[in-house]
């Protein structure tokens, strides 16, 4: 091993994932060691793994492999398997890859610098995590991060873990409990956050509206994004991923409706709107109940963008129930919608049931849903044209014909998964992050338009 090793880190999975990957290479380069992005230049290979379910982990193996065979070219490589794989399957992981050098629980990923000197110096690192452990660790505003993604946003992890028993989610039983950051330690990280720069908060976790029911002191998701909202910073927005129907309160509606900062995006995953299905998964509402919510929050939050998730295949979604979610999406109109199929997960509830649609049946019914989704965005993107949008910029290029453009997000899209602005640099922008831009055009997931 050289005396001067250079690590590389790769992340997989969500967003939550990344927060965890930002972590060990804060403790990374805390500990001595240098980093690098070019993989062919480095001594180390960290992989952060998921594992939610059978595609993630089919990903995270094929990594892992990879990896190994990136080892194999030299002798002094070495190799490190960290995250939600070898936290849910520990035995199986070291069984299947035996040419890992170390592997991480969820635990110790603030260890990871200490255990990469132990491999420097050819001391051997014991891994203390077993199978029954749940992990206990959660993040605050004083661990050292390093920030992956681009100058203008950062994830903040508000809390780990999950309490509700979702019949199709392994989650729980792998990174542990509901366990939620105070306000004050958050609030301390964003403001340090904005201080440098950075211009959009995303606020994620497994839960985002339990956040603060393990405290006992009164803390709630609504009375973070209030405190959120008064931070000593002038253009900013805060968005908050992945609401629970039924935790969401009356004062969360009228938060978002009356702040300044949070963006007027609900992005709340509903998975399914058949009450038999709904009853299978575990979910705690019915169809009426969820239609009522949705209905609360466009009355109070006008003009406000919804983003759900569904789940086709699970137990239960025989024809009649599949038809049900159907006709839900083209009622609602949703300005986005993500579709997943059953993923028949061990150590979940509906893994005791054995009758489930196929991986073919789940893929149509998945295509149906997108198609019919491509229309309604395309509707719903109409009513952008001719208008004037607020958008933060996430990329300033030359396209092939020499012209400089640029690509952005309004308020009602978050990076990677929601659409996109396109539109002609303009020397009015100077270092401008935020900028009016007028649509001109549209189409089902991008706007087109011109600075203002």
């Amino acid at each position: 091993m050289p005396k001067s090793a250079k690590i590389c880190v790769s992340s997989l999975g969500c967003a939550k994932n990344l927060v965890d990957t930002e972590v060990m290479l804060g403790n990374l380069a805390t500990s001595g060691v240098s980093l690098t992005n070019d993989l062919n230049d480095a001594d180390i290979f960290v992989i952060n793994t998921c594992s939610f379910i059978d595609g993630a982990r089919q990903e995270s193996n094929d990594a892992i492999m990879d990896a190994v065979q990136w080892k194999k070219k030299k002798r002094h490589r070495k190799v490190v398997v960290a995250g939600c794989l070898p936290q849910r399957s520990p035995e199986e992981t070291k069984k299947n890859h035996p040419d890992v050098d170390l592997f991480l629980g969820l635990d110790e990923i603030t260890s990871i610098g200490d255990m990469v000197q132990n491999i420097l110096r050819k001391t051997p690192s014991i891994n203390t995590f077993v199978k029954e452990d749940l992990p206990v660790y959660l993040y605050d505003e004083n661990t050292p991060r390093l920030l992956v993604t681009p100058s203008h946003y950062a994830y903040v992890k508000i809390s780990e873990g999950c309490n509700h028993k979702c019949s199709f989610c392994a989650i729980p039983t792998f990174r542990g409990k509901l366990r939620s950051r105070t306000i004050t330690s958050v609030v301390k990280e964003v403001q340090a956050l904005l201080n440098q720069g950075i211009k959009e908060i995303i606020l994620v976790s497994q839960d985002s509206t339990g956040y603060g029911s393990d405290l006992k002191d009164g803390s709630n998701t609504a009375k973070l994004l209030q405190a959120l909202d008064k931070l000593d910073a002038n253009e900013y927005w805060v968005r908050l991923l992945y609401l629970y129907p039924t935790t969401v309160t009356d004062e969360l509606i009228d938060t978002f409706s009356n702040t300044k900062h949070i963006c007027k995006y609900i992005d709340m995953p509903l998975q399914h709107a058949g009450d038999k299905v709904l009853k299978t998964m575990r979910r705690g509402i019915t169809r009426k109940r969820t239609e009522a919510l949705l209905d609360k929050f466009r009355e109070k939050i006008p003009g406000v963008t919804m983003r759900t998730t569904l789940l086709v295949g699970h137990p239960g979604e025989d024809e009649e129930q599949y038809e049900q979610l159907k006709e839900f999406v083209e009622q609602q109109k949703f300005d986005r919608v993500g579709i997943f199929t059953y993923s028949h997960e061990k150590n979940t509830h509906a893994h005791n049931f054995d009758e489930y649609a196929d991986k073919e049946t789940a893929e149509r019914r998945k295509n149906e849903l997108m198609e019919i989704q491509q229309d309604i965005s395309y509707e719903k993107n109409q009513r952008f044209v001719d208008q004037t949008v607020d958008v933060i910029i996430e990329d300033i290029f030359e396209d092939e014909e020499g012209n400089t453009r640029c690509v952005g997000r309004t308020e009602g899209d978050a990076p990677d998964v929601d659409n996109q602005v396109h539109f002609e640099y303009d020397e009015s922008i100077g270092d401008k992050i935020f900028v009016k831009v007028k649509i001109f055009e549209a189409d089902a997931y991008d706007l087109f338009g011109e600075i203002v």
